[in-house]
C-alpha cells in the first residue's frame, strides 16, 4: 500500500479540503519530464535529420556560392560580417556627407569672393544642398548612433534591435542643376563646381539611402527566412548547406524535412514535439523559452529549419493545411526571441496555399542568375561528371542557371561518369542529350513495369504531349495525366506507368494548382520546350503543316492573345529541329530563337540564314536579345558571325534607335563593359593578342565609344589610342570607315584618337615617314576636299583633322598646294550636309522663355546660360544660338519620350542618367549626350562660317583658341614624369623654437646656391621655383620661398637695374605675373601648332629708393577708399611719391594649364619653357615621357618635386646651353625674384622679396 501511494503521488497532487460543508476539490497536475538541452542532444538530432536522403540531394562540392547567399543569407551564415557591412555602410554615408559639406562650403566661399548672389533659394539645386547642409549635422551623430549599436559584440544587438532607427531625410530631394537660374553670374575660378556639388549630394543622398535600406532588411529578416523557389532552383541544396555550414561553426541547429509533417494531425506543436521527442506537457512558447535561453547564454543562435513545405501532404493525396492553419502564428511566436531562427523553403506556387491574403517577406531564389556564378557552377559540375564541353568559353550557358537543369543535364549527358565524355554546348547538342535520356527513361520504366515492349510508355508520352500542347500553361490535371499513360485513373500507383515517370521527378513533376487541385507540369522548362518541339515534329512533319495547324498560331506567335506557357522553350527546341520554319513564317520569337540557334548550333554551309536575319536588323524589338545572345562570340575571330556581322546591323541604324539597343546595353552591363575594355587595354599594351583579334577588339572598342558612361566612353580613347600606336594605317581606315555613322560620339573618338596618336609619335621617325602623310590625305579628302560628301558639322571631328593636317605640314611629309594649304589655315571645310532651318515656332518658344527657365527637354539651365554662350564673343546672340542648338537636337533624332510600350525601370535610369556605382562613375542623361552633339555641330557649323569665338587678331593675322568644353588631352601625356628629390636642405623654421621673432629673419639668400644644378649628366638653370615648409599640419606657422624668373634685354641701363637689386629687399606688397598662359592646348601641340598664344612683352617696374615729398590736397574719393580720414578731405597733405625703375620683361615660362574632370585623362598644371623661346629652339614635347627636348630630341627641361611629412619643394630647370644661346641671340639677361613669407600663430608675419640677375656665360 505504501509502494502504491508513493507511486500516486509521484504522478499526482492531491489536495483535500473540508468536505463537511463543500464538496470535495481534487487537483491533479501531471509531473512534466525536465528538457534538458546539450550541444549533444543538438548534434545528435542533426545527425539523424541529416541523412542519405538529404545528402544524396546536397554535394558540398557540388554546391555552387551564388548572389542569393551573398545578398540574402550573410545575416545567417557571417552575423559578424554582416554587421560589418552595415559598419561600412555608415562609415561611406559620414565620408560622404563630409565631402559634400566640404564642397558646400567652398561654394559658399567662392561665391561670396567672387561677388555671386543666389537669385533664388527655391530652386532644387539650392534648396536641397542647403536643406542637407543643414541636416548634416543631425544625420552625422544618427549615423554615429547607429555605430555604436553595430559595434555590440555578437548577438547582442538582436536583443536591442528597436533602437536602430532608419535616417529621417527623405524631405531632401534631387540637387538638380535645371530649369531656372539660381545664380546671378558664372562662376569663373571653377567650372566643374556645380557638377561637383550636385554629384557628392547624389552621393551622399544615394550613401544614405544604402544604409536607409539595409535597416529595412535587418528589421524584415530579424528572425525568419522564407525562401522560396520554381523547382529546381536549389532549395533543398540551399537549406542543406545552411544547416551543415550552421553546424560547423557551432551554432545550433534543428534541421527537419517537411514530408515528415504529412498526415491528417495539422496541430502545428503536436507534430513539432514528437518529431523532437520533447516530453509532454510544455507548450511552444516554453520550448522556445527554453532553446532561446540556452543559445543566449552560449552567446549563439539556434537555427530551426525546415525543407520543402510543398512536400507536406495529407494522409490520403494533396497539400496537407499544417502550414495554412499554424506557420504564420509559428513565425510570429519565433519573432519574440532574439536568439532562435527559423528557416524554410517551399516551391513558389505554393505560396498562396498557405498565405491565402497578406503574405510575410519571402525571399526569392531564382538559381545562378548571375553570369560568373552559372560559369563556376557549370566548371564544378562538368568537372565532376568528366564532361569536358569544346566550346565552353563561347556557349551559352543561361540554360543552366536553374541548378536541377545543370544536374540533370550533367547526369543524362555522363550519369555513370566513367569515362570522359566531350560535348558541344549548343541545340543541337541539348537536344540529342535530352533526346537519349528519355530513350533511357523509357527502358528504366519498362524494366521497372516489367512491360513486354515500351509501346505503353511511348504512346503515353506521345498522349502526354498532346495534354501539355492543348493547355496553354504548359500543364495537365494529375488523373488526366494518369490516363494518358494507364488508359484509366483508378489504377494502384505500384502497378501505374505515370506514378514510375513521376518517380525521381526527372523530367515530369508534380505541384499544386490553386489551393487544392494537383496537377503536373515539366521539372524544367527546357526539357518542357524539347519534348514538345519533339511532339510537333512527329505530329507535323512539313514546316507549312505545322504553321497551318489549329493552334501553332494560338500557342507560339507573339501576337496571340493567350500564348502556351512554354513557348519560348518549344520555338527553341522548334527552330533547332526543323530549321525551315524560319523562313516560312515572319515572327519575332522565332526570329529571335534563329538568332540564338546562328550562335549555337548551326552549321549549315549555304548562307541562307544569316542572310536571312540580315533582313531583321531594323527589328529593334529583339534587338537586346539579339546582343545578349551574341556577345559571347563578339571577339571570337574564328566565328564567322563575330562582332563584325552584329557591326553591320548597328551600322544602319538611326541615332537614337542605336541609343535604345546599343547604348541601352552597354549601359545594362556596364561593368563587363568596363572590365573588357580595362583588360583590352591591358592586353595590347603587353602585346598578348593576336593581331587578328587586336583589330577585331577595335571595331569592337569603337563602337562602345557611343556610350554617355563617361569614363566608359574615356577608356576606349585609351584603347583606341594605344591601339594607333601600334597600327596608325589600321586605326584611320576604321576612321574612315566609321566617318559617317549616325552616332557622331564614334567619329569623334576616333578622329581625336588619330589625331592624339599623331601628337604621341610626332618624334618617332618610322611614324613621320612611314603613316603620317597617307593618313592627312584620306582625312583631308573626307573634310576638306571641296568635293567630298562626307564632311561633317562636328566641331571636334574638323578642330582634330585641321591640326592633324597642320602637323603633317609642319613636319614636311606633305606639302600641299596653295589652296589647299589655305583651306586648311582657314578650317574650311567642305559643305556638310544642309545646317536645318530653325522654324518659327521654335523661335517664338525660345523668345517666350527668354528667362531660359523653363526651356524644352533636353537643353536644361546650365547648359543654355554657361554652356551655349562660349560659342560667341557677343552675348546677344545667345538666345539665337539656343535656337540653332535645340533645332539640331530635334534633327539628330532626340524624342522628349519613350514609347509607353518600351519603358522599363533600366531604360528610364538610362534616360535620365541615373548612376550605376562609383566605379563606373558619371552617367549623362540621355538628352545631354544630344545637347553635346548638337552643340559641337553648331560650333563646327559656326567655324566653317567663321563666327565661332575662337579666333583673336595677332600681327600675322588669327590667332586660334581651341573651345574649352573639349574635356581632355588627347595626347595622353605621362603624369608621373618629375624627378623626386629634396634640393632645397635648408630648414626655414629653424629660429622658430628659440627666437619670438624668427620670422623677420630673411633667408631669400638660400637659394642662390640651387640656381645652377647638374641634373641628368647635363648643366641646367632655374627657371622657377616654390619651396614650403609648416610646423604641423595645420598652416598657423610656416614658411616659404617663390621663385620666378623673366628676360630682360640688356642695355645700357643694365647696370643702373644692377645697382637698384645689389644687396636690397624690397618689401613684398603686390604680385605681377610674367608668363605665357597655355590653355587648351594639347601638350603635344607644344610650340608648333596655331593653338600657341603670342608672345608679348609686359611692362614691369622696381622701386629705384628714390622719394620725393610733395604737397596733396585730399580728395573725397581718397577718404572712401580709407587713405585719408573724411576731415582731411580738402586739406594739403605731404605725401611721398616713391620712383620707379620701368622696364620691358619676356616671359621664361609658359604656365600650362588643361583642366579635366576626368580620372582617366587627368588635368594638369606646370611650367614649361616659354612660347618664343620653344618656337625659336625649336623644342618639341614629348607626351610619352612629359619631357620638352632639344631639335635633336634629347631631354633639355627637368621638372623637380617632392613633398614629404611638413614640406616640399618645386623646381623648373631649362638646360643651361640653350638658355645661354636664347639669351645671347636676343641679348636678354635673366632676372630672378624671390619672395620670402613666413607666418606665425599670432598672425605676425614677414613678407620680404629681393632681385638676382643671372647673364649667360
Amino acid at each position: 500500500m505504501c509502494n502504491i501511494t508513493k507511486w500516486f503521488r509521484s504522478i499526482v497532487n492531491v489536495k483535500v479540503q473540508d468536505i463537511s460543508n463543500s464538496p470535495v476539490t481534487v487537483s491533479v497536475t501531471r509531473r512534466r519530464q525536465k528538457i534538458k538541452l546539450k550541444k549533444k542532444w543538438f548534434d545528435e538530432h542533426f545527425k539523424r535529420s541529416f541523412d542519405q536522403e538529404i545528402q544524396s540531394k546536397y554535394n558540398a562540392w557540388l554546391y555552387q556560392t551564388n548572389r542569393f547567399e551573398r545578398e540574402e543569407l550573410l545575416n545567417i551564415l557571417n552575423f559578424a560580417g554582416y554587421l560589418q557591412t552595415g559598419l561600412k555602410l555608415i562609415e561611406s554615408a559620414k565620408e560622404a556627407l563630409e565631402a559634400f559639406n566640404k564642397k558646400y562650403q567652398t561654394f559658399l566661399i567662392i561665391i561670396d569672393r567672387e561677388g555671386i548672389k543666389i537669385t533664388n533659394k527655391q530652386h532644387p539645386f539650392t534648396s536641397n544642398t542647403a536643406a542637407l547642409f543643414e541636416a548634416s549635422s543631425s544625420l552625422q551623430v544618427q549615423l554615429q548612433l547607429a555605430a555604436t549599436q553595430l559595434n555590440r559584440k555578437g548577438y547582442d544587438l538582436l536583443n536591442h534591435k528597436a533602437s536602430l532607427k532608419p535616417l529621417d531625410y527623405l524631405v531632401i530631394g534631387d540637387a538638380d542643376l535645371g530649369g531656372s537660374a539660381f545664380l546671378d553670374k558664372q562662376l569663373v575660378t571653377n567650372r566643374f563646381l556645380l557638377s561637383d556639388l550636385r554629384s557628392l549630394h547624389s552621393k551622399a543622398l544615394s550613401d544614405l539611402e544604402q544604409w536607409n535600406k539595409w535597416v529595412h532588411r535587418f528589421h524584415q529578416q530579424a528572425n525568419y527566412k522564407i525562401i522560396s523557389g520554381n523547382a529546381g532552383t536549389g532549395k533543398t541544396n540551399t537549406s542543406a548547406y545552411l544547416a551543415e555550414q550552421l553546424h560547423k561553426s557551432g551554432e545550433f541547429v534543428i534541421f527537419l524535412k517537411a514530408w515528415q509533417f504529412s498526415g491528417d494531425n495539422t496541430v502545428l506543436e503536436n507534430v513539432f514535439f514528437r518529431l523532437l521527442e520533447v516530453p509532454p506537457g510544455y507548450t511552444l512558447r516554453e520550448f522556445l523559452e527554453k532553446l532561446q535561453t540556452f543559445s543566449k547564454n552560449r552567446k549563439k543562435r539556434c537555427f530551426i529549419i525546415i525543407d520543402a513545405l510543398n512536400e507536406t501532404t495529407r494522409s490520403t493525396t494533396g497539400f496537407s493545411k499544417i502550414w495554412h492553419y499554424n506557420l504564420q502564428s509559428f513565425i510570429n511566436d519565433i519573432s519574440q526571441f532574439s536568439n532562435v531562427y527559423f528557416i524554410c523553403t517551399l516551391r513558389t506556387s505554393y505560396i498562396k496555399q498557405i498565405w491565402h491574403d497578406e503574405q510575410p517577406y519571402i525571399s526569392m531564389l531564382q538559381g545562378f542568375d548571375n553570369e560568373a556564378d552559372i560559369k563556376d557552377a557549370c566548371l564544378r559540375y562538368f568537372s565532376h561528371y568528366r564532361i569536358s564541353p569544346q566550346n565552353f568559353n563561347e556557349a551559352d550557358l543561361t540554360p543552366f542557371q536553374v541548378p536541377l537543369f545543370l544536374d540533370l543535364f550533367c547526369r543524362m549527358a555522363n550519369g555513370d561518369r566513367l569515362r570522359s565524355h566531350n560535348i558541344m554546348l549548343d541545340a543541337s547538342s541539348y537536344a540529342s542529350v535530352f533526346k537519349q535520356y528519355v530513350a533511357r527513361l523509357v527502358n528504366e520504366v519498362q524494366q521497372k513495369r516489367e512491360l513486354a515492349t515500351q509501346n505503353p510508355i511511348r504512346e503515353g508520352l506521345y498522349n502526354s504531349g498532346q495534354l501539355f500542347w492543348t493547355e496553354p500553361q504548359g500543364l495537365a490535371k494529375l488523373d488526366e495525366f494518369v490516363i494518358a499513360f494507364d488508359k484509366t485513373a483508378n489504377i494502384q500507383t505500384h502497378i501505374s506507368i505515370a506514378f514510375a515517370m513521376l518517380d525521381g521527378n526527372l523530367i515530369f513533376i508534380r505541384d499544386a494548382s490553386g489551393r487544392s487541385q494537383e496537377i503536373v507540369r515539366h521539372t524544367q522548362q527546357e526539357v518542357g520546350g524539347y519534348l514538345l518541339a519533339s511532339w510537333l515534329t512527329e505530329t507535323y512533319p512539313n514546316a507549312n503543316d505545322l504553321i497551318n495547324s489549329p493552334l501553332f498560331q494560338k500557342n507560339l506567335l507573339r501576337s496571340s492573345r493567350n500564348p502556351h506557357q512554354l513557348r519560348l522553350d518549344i520555338i527553341k527546341f522548334l527552330v533547332a529541329l526543323k530549321p525551315d520554319i524560319i523562313t516560312a513564317i515572319d515572327d519575332e520569337d522565332i526570329v529571335h530563337s534563329a538568332w540564338w540557334f546562328l550562335y549555337n548550333g548551326y552549321q549549315s554551309v549555304d548562307g541562307v540564314l544569316p542572310s536571312y536575319l540580315l533582313k531583321h536588323w531594323a527589328n529593334l524589338d529583339i534587338m537586346e536579345q539579339i546582343l545578349s545572345t551574341s556577345k559571347r562570340y563578339w571577339l571570337d575571330t574564328s566565328n564567322q558571325f563575330n562582332f563584325n556581322y552584329i557591326a553591320s546591323m548597328l551600322m544602319r541604324l538611326r541615332a537614337w534607335d542605336l541609343d535604345l539597343t546599343w547604348n541601352l546595353h552597354i549601359y545594362k552591363n556596364a561593368d563587363a563593359f568596363y572590365q573588357m575594355v580595362e583588360h583590352s587595354i591591358e592586353i595590347i599594351r603587353n602585346g598578348e593578342a593576336s593581331e587578328e583579334r587586336i583589330h577585331l577588339w577595335a571595331r569592337h572598342v569603337a563602337f562602345i565609344s557611343v556610350t554617355n558612361i563617361r569614363k566608359l566612353r574615356e577608356l576606349t580613347a585609351v584603347f583606341l589610342l594605344e591601339y594607333g600606336k601600334q597600327y596608325p594605317t589600321k586605326l584611320a581606315d576604321l576612321t574612315v570607315e566609321y566617318f559617317n555613322l549616325a552616332d557622331s560620339y564614334i567619329t569623334q573618338t576616333l578622329t581625336q584618337c588619330i589625331y592624339g596618336v599623331a601628337l604621341i609619335l610626332q618624334n618617332d621617325t618610322n611614324f613621320i615617314n612611314d603613316h603620317l602623310k597617307s593618313i592627312a590625305q584620306r582625312l583631308y579628302m573626307l573634310q576638306f576636299d571641296p568635293d567630298s560628301k562626307n564632311a561633317v558639322f562636328d566641331y571636334i571631328i574638323t578642330d582634330s583633322i585641321k591640326h592633324l593636317l597642320d602637323l603633317a605640314i609642319h613636319k614636311k611629309v606633305w606639302e600641299p598646294e596653295a589652296t589647299i594649304a589655305g583651306r586648311i589655315r582657314e578650317y574650311k571645310t567642305a559643305e556638310p550636309s544642309q545646317w536645318p532651318i530653325a522654324n518659327e515656332r521654335t523661335r517664338e518658344f525660345i523668345d517666350e522663355h527668354s528667362s531660359y527657365s523653363d526651356l524644352p527637354e533636353p537643353i536644361k539651365m546650365d547648359f543654355s546660360i554657361y554652356t551655349i554662350p562660349r560659342l560667341f564673343n557677343n552675348h546677344e546672340r545667345q538666345g539665337e544660338g539656343i535656337v540653332q542648338v535645340y533645332t539640331r537636337i530635334i534633327d539628330l533624332g532626340f524624342e522628349h519620350t519613350i514609347q509607353a510600350g518600351s519603358r522599363s525601370v533600366l531604360l528610364e535610369d538610362f534616360y535620365h542618367g541615373s548612376s550605376l556605382d562609383k566605379e563606373l562613375g558619371r552617367v549623362d542623361r540621355l538628352g545631354k549626350k544630344y545637347c553635346w552633339r548638337a552643340f559641337f555641330d553648331y560650333a563646327g557649323y559656326l567655324l566653317q562660317n567663321g563666327e565661332l569665338s575662337v579666333f583673336g587678331h595677332k600681327d600675322e593675322g588669327l590667332q586660334y583658341s581651341r573651345l574649352s568644353d573639349i574635356d581632355y588631352d588627347i595626347s595622353l601625356p605621362k603624369t608621373n614624369y618629375k624627378i623626386r628629390k629634396r634640393l632645397y636642405k635648408e630648414n626655414l623654421l629653424a629660429q622658430h623654437s628659440t627666437d619670438k621673432e624668427w620670422y623677420n629673419q630673411v633667408v631669400i639668400d638660400s637659394i642662390q646656391p640651387l640656381i645652377i644644378q647638374n641634373l641628368e649628366a647635363d648643366t641646367y638653370v632655374m627657371v622657377n621655383g616654390d619651396i614650403s615648409q609648416k610646423l604641423d599640419e595645420s598652416y598657423n606657422v610656416r614658411s616659404s620661398l617663390m621663385v620666378d624668373a623673366f628676360f630682360i634685354r640688356k642695355n645700357d641701363n643694365t647696370h643702373y637695374l644692377k645697382a637698384i637689386i645689389k644687396e636690397r629687399v624690397f618689401e613684398w606688397t603686390n604680385d605681377m605675373e610674367i608668363r605665357d598662359n597655355l590653355r587648351h592646348v594639347y601638350f603635344g601641340e607644344l610650340y608648333w601648332a596655331d593653338t600657341m598664344p603670342t608672345a608679348r612683352p609686359y611692362d614691369f617696374s622696381i622701386p629705384n629708393g628714390e622719394i620725393e615729398v610733395v604737397q596733396h590736397i585730399v580728395e573725397i574719393e581718397e577718404a572712401m577708399l580709407g587713405i585719408y580720414d573724411f576731415d582731411q578731405v580738402g586739406q594739403i597733405v605731404d605725401q611721398e611719391l616713391r620712383y620707379h625703375y620701368n622696364f620691358e620683361t619676356l616671359p621664361v615660362v609658359a604656365y600650362f594649364l588643361w583642366e579635366s574632370p576626368s580620372d582617366i585623362f587627368p588635368g594638369q598644371s606646370d611650367y614649361f619653357p616659354s612660347v618664343d623661346m620653344g618656337k625659336q629652339l625649336f623644342l618639341k614635347a614629348n607626351p610619352l615621357t612629359c619631357q620638352i627636348l632639344d631639335a635633336d630630341l634629347k631631354a633639355c627641361y627637368q621638372s623637380i618635386d617632392l613633398e614629404e611629412e611638413h614640406f616640399d619643394n618645386t623646381f623648373n630647370y631649362m638646360r643651361k646651353d640653350l638658355l645661354d644661346k636664347y639669351m645671347l641671340d636676343n641679348n636678354l639677361a635673366l632676372l630672378y625674384r624671390v619672395k620670402q613669407h613666413s607666418y606665425d600663430t599670432d598672425r605676425m608675419h614677414n613678407r620680404k622679396m629681393k632681385y638676382f640677375l643671372y647673364e649667360q656665360q
